[in-house]
């Protein structure tokens, strides 16, 4: 089953902070689309034993959320998360800002919050687009910050769909025990940079104003225990304290990537590694063809290298973004590997099940992640962008 996020706004994502709108209506959708599958998939001659939960971004966060949740417990039985997790610094707001951020709309349309039913039952008069598109009259710097309503953890409600913060979840035991398969695409931040220098004045904004506007938009602004010294760290490690210019496209792109999945990623393989028994696999996947999806969003010539949905090029026929797409030789070896390596993980909980096909997937056995690079080929490989992890690792962020 795939996992979509198409909610993540007011409608899915409003939070009062109490019992009146706990938060995550988004995530409750998708739970109650999953047991509608396990209920009705032997009809149309499924195995309702043998449900995977797969998203991509936002959809990937949410499937992975979806297997931390206490309301999922036995309705699925693995979890595909592309580029995000729940552990994503942009898939879980802090309680006080999704409150806050609610009131800030709520008052954008002279809604009362004096309480939060008052504020609710306001809400619901207004049109839902109008709902919707309010929220980018709230960015502070571009598109920043990206996600204003996003899923939360709900204490002290009963019945919740997230009762502890993701880590917590996992550290106690409390994921479901089902295998997990996670990773990034090599460049997956190129989706951000690659606008931003399609805008030269957004490129000498960041330069002039970086102290203000990075914590916004590499996601640490609600995180960080010390900003400056976060932002100080990453002017000096990516770009070496030089000014940012047009010929700082990989430098951007590297942070980003970092910020909104690497991170994310690794975060989540720790911590499942440390506290489940059940195998979890990780990818980079690094094959970029004559097609991208930045072709659709920036017009430029540069090649930022495998960007974020760039992998859903072999994983879905892409023909109606790309109508004139003829793939190459390389392009459909590419597809068949990563279709098949999908294809039995969702249906034997291991992506190789017969190494005879295909190199050997082991699952992640060190601290070290142990990872299955894509490309032409495959291979095993460890410690994916270490001196970027690990300085990110020793970030102060909470």
């Amino acid at each position: 089953m795939k996992i979509s996020a198409t909610s993540l706004c007011p409608l899915g994502f409003l939070s009062t902070g109490d019992k009146t709108v706990p938060g995550n209506n988004g995530l409750k959708d998708q739970n109650l689309a999953i047991r509608w599958v396990k209920k009705n998939i032997i009809h149309f001659g499924g195995d309702p034993n043998c449900i995977t939960v797969w998203g991509q971004s936002a959809g990937a966060a949410s499937a992975h959320l979806q297997m931390l949740s206490p309301w999922s417990k036995g309705l699925f039985n693995r979890v595909i998360s592309q580029s995000g997790t729940g552990l994503a610094y942009w898939a879980i707001a802090p309680n006080d800002t999704a409150v806050r951020n609610g009131k800030k709309l709520a008052s954008s349309f002279n809604c009362s919050i004096n309480s939060s039913t008052e504020m609710v039952e306001c809400l619901k008069r207004v049109d839902a687009y109008e709902l919707t598109e309010r929220q980018h009259a709230f960015y502070e710097w571009f598109i920043d910050p990206m996600m204003l309503f996003r899923p939360v953890v709900e204490p002290n409600i009963e019945n919740a769909f997230l009762p502890e913060h993701p880590a917590e979840i996992i550290k106690s035991g409390k994921a479901a025990k089902i295998p997990f398969l996670t990773g990034i695409t090599t460049q997956d931040g190129a989706f951000r940079s690659s606008v931003i220098f399609a805008k030269p004045n957004l490129v000498e904004e960041l330069d002039a104003n970086f102290s203000r506007i990075a914590p916004l938009t590499f996601l640490y602004d609600e995180i960080a225990t010390d900003k400056d010294y976060v932002t100080r760290r990453i002017k000096e490690f990516y770009f070496d304290n030089n000014t940012i210019t047009n010929s700082s496209k990989m430098e951007l792109t590297d942070v980003y990537t970092d910020a909104m999945f690497l991170t994310g990623a690794n975060n989540a393989l720790w911590l499942h590694l440390n506290h489940t028994d059940q195998p979890v696999y990780y990818y980079a996947f690094g094959y970029r063809s004559n097609y991208s999806f930045l072709d659709l969003t920036v017009n430029d010539s540069y090649n930022y290298g495998v960007s974020h949905s760039d992998d859903l090029l072999y994983l879905f026929l892409p023909k109606l973004a790309f109508p004139e797409y003829e793939p190459s030789a390389s392009d459909e070896n590419v597809r068949s590997t990563l279709t098949s390596l999908w294809v039995d993980f969702a249906t034997f909980g291991n992506p190789t099940p017969n190494s005879q096909d295909y190199k050997k997937w082991k699952p992640v056995q060190s601290t070290n992640l142990e990872y299955y690079f894509v490309k032409n080929d495959t291979s095993m490989a460890e410690r994916l962008y270490w001196n970027r992890t690990q300085m990110w690792k020793s970030f102060p962020l909470m």
